[in-house]
């Protein structure tokens, strides 16, 4: 969408008489506008072109002057929908702008605050390793194009760890570039032999320019991430759990999709697609869960029937870390409470040990578990009797992932979450009491 076009929009969605106009022309300008900040994300999402250019023969620009764009761009996008009438908005419609408002303010205080691109010399080395990985992703492109910008990549991992020198003042982690070399290799060995000496080329000072940037975030000064400290909730759950674990009890049995795809359509209590994608399940009984079913793949398979494309690719890409680390934590819950595997202590033992890791060391996933029960508690006082848990995991799911506040006004027009209650809350057997 042309910016004249966006200002137009966001100066109606102020105070027209007539009615906003879609909200949609503001959502796609923020999403297209920031995949094109990351052209490696825009690639791997199926965002090939913005502006007239090709984004998929560039690597994110972590130039002193690219970054002033972007909080340039930030901040004028924040102001030119901060007198938005939202009581105008549909409700989806408003989910949208509250995750793009949070977003805007995640994105500020990324780049004025926190600053990662000054202490983490890995995240120029992931970053690098990915536009390979996703300069192939592009399916209906010929060879010879994915060739191409693969090269192109490669051309370009010299500027990118150029940047990455200016900005780095110091190092959260040490950095290891095995595996980005590699991927170097692996990327040149798949050239067309056309292409191959060009690729050769590039490949070596790819290569040599890794190695140069290892040798420099090696003398750079050690420092610690900020850290997040644990919930006051966290320290509440594991009072509760701790004392019901055993280290002797015995590993949890293995599992199969079989299982719990037969356990969930028994129970209906979540919406399954038929026939389910071909996911490959884990054998573990609690990674089975948390990432499949019901955990993180299904609630990625919903989201990824949301229409129209730019909400989409909003709540896909800017859902807070808590709404989709979080629903694995709740499937697993959910498990617990209708009963799976109940007569077996091996699963009860491993799921609370699970729960408690989870609280000492996964805040995000910690935090989204617990607002996933209280967004429930909310949809069962707002429902009344009329509460079915079918209804509101369906309602949930087909939303996409959001933050609880903007979800549970989505669900229940009202964003006041309850409170949370660690004892009534863990998914213990009855049994077990």
């Amino acid at each position: 969408m042309r910016r004249r076009e966006f200002l137009f929009a966001a100066g109606a969605l102020t105070g027209c008489k007539f009615g906003p106009p879609k909200f949609e022309l503001v959502t796609n300008e923020f999403v297209y506008t920031t995949l094109a900040f990351s052209p490696v994300t825009a690639t791997a999402y199926g965002y090939h072109r913005h502006a007239g250019t090709s984004l998929d023969e560039q690597i994110d620009d972590w130039s002193e002057s690219a970054l002033a764009r972007r909080r340039k761009w930030y901040r004028e996008f924040r102001d030119g929908i901060a007198g938005t009438k939202t009581e105008r908005l549909t409700p989806e419609d408003r989910a949208d702008f509250d995750l793009i408002a949070a977003q805007i303010t995640r994105a500020l205080d990324e780049l004025d605050g926190v600053q990662t691109y000054k202490h983490s010399p890995q995240m120029y080395v992931a970053l690098a390793e990915r536009a390979l990985v996703t300069a192939q992703s592009w399916t209906d492109a010929p060879e010879e194009l994915k060739a191409f910008h693969t090269i192109r990549r490669l051309e370009l991992y010299p500027k990118l760890l150029e940047h990455a020198r200016k900005n780095l003042v110091d190092a959260w982690a040490p950095v290891d570039i095995a595996s980005a070399l590699g991927g170097v290799e692996q990327s040149r060995a798949k050239l067309p032999a056309a292409l191959r000496p060009k690729g050769d080329v590039a490949g070596l000072a790819a290569t040599a320019a890794l190695k140069s940037f290892a040798e420099f975030a090696a003398t750079l000064p050690a420092s610690a991430p900020p850290a997040t400290p644990m919930a006051p909730e966290a320290a509440a759950v594991l009072a509760v759990i701790e004392p019901r674990l055993d280290d002797r009890a015995k590993p949890a049995g293995p599992t199969s999709r079989a299982e719990l795809e037969q356990f969930l359509r028994a129970r209906a209590v979540v919406p399954l697609p038929q026939p389910l994608p071909a996911w490959e399940t884990p054998t573990d009984v609690l990674a089975a869960i948390t990432t499949e079913l019901p955990g993180e793949r299904l609630q990625a398979h919903f989201a990824d029937q949301l229409q129209p494309g730019g909400r989409h690719l909003l709540r896909t890409l800017y859902s807070p870390a808590a709404s989709r680390e979080g629903w694995g934590e709740y499937a697993l819950h959910l498990m617990v409470e209708e009963g799976f595997r109940r007569a077996d202590p091996a699963f009860e033992q491993a799921q609370l040990r699970h729960l408690a890791q989870t609280c000492r060391e996964r805040p995000h996933a910690f935090a989204g578990w617990r607002d996933y029960l209280r967004l429930r508690e909310a949809y069962r006082t707002s429902r009344g009797r009329g509460f079915l848990l079918s209804e509101f995991h369906g309602r949930l799911l087909t939303a996409g992932p959001l933050p609880a506040e903007t979800m549970c006004r989505l669900l229940t027009g009202n964003a006041t979450l309850p409170a949370f209650d660690a004892s009534a809350s863990l998914p213990i057997p009855p049994q077990s009491q």
